[in-house]
């Protein structure tokens, strides 16, 4: 294990980084 990963899933970060654009883009 790294000492600087995250606790948290990368893959959950990309997905609401994922989410939270489309969002924006159903905003305009």
């Amino acid at each position: 294990m790294k000492a600087g990963r995250p606790a948290y899933d990368p893959a959950l970060l990309l997905r609401s980084l994922l989410i939270s654009y489309l969002y924006d883009l159903s905003e305009r």
